[in-house]
C-alpha cells in the first residue's frame, strides 16, 4: 500500500499543479506576469521538490526492493 501511494503521489501532484482554473482570461498581474504563470511555475518548483524528496528518501519503496532477499 505504502509503495503505491509514493508511485500515484507525483501523478496526483502533476494534475493538481496544471492550471486547470484559469480558464478564463484575466487581467490580475503579479511581478509583471499573469497569475496562472506564476501558479504554474510554483506548481512546478513543487512538483521538483516532491520528486527530489521521494527519489532521495522514498526509493527503496517505490523500486521495491526488499532486504530479505539478501539474507
Amino acid at each position: 500500500m505504502k509503495r503505491l501511494f509514493y508511485l500515484l503521489l507525483p501523478i496526483v501532484f502533476l494534475v493538481i499543479s496544471v492550471p486547470w482554473g484559469f480558464v478564463k482570461n484575466s487581467e490580475k498581474v503579479l511581478f509583471g506576469l499573469p497569475d496562472w504563470v506564476i501558479y504554474s511555475l510554483i506548481g512546478s518548483a513543487s512538483f521538483a521538490t516532491l520528486m527530489a524528496f521521494l527519489i532521495g528518501f522514498c526509493w527503496n519503496i517505490s523500486a521495491g526492493e526488499n532486504n530479505d532477499n539478501f539474507s
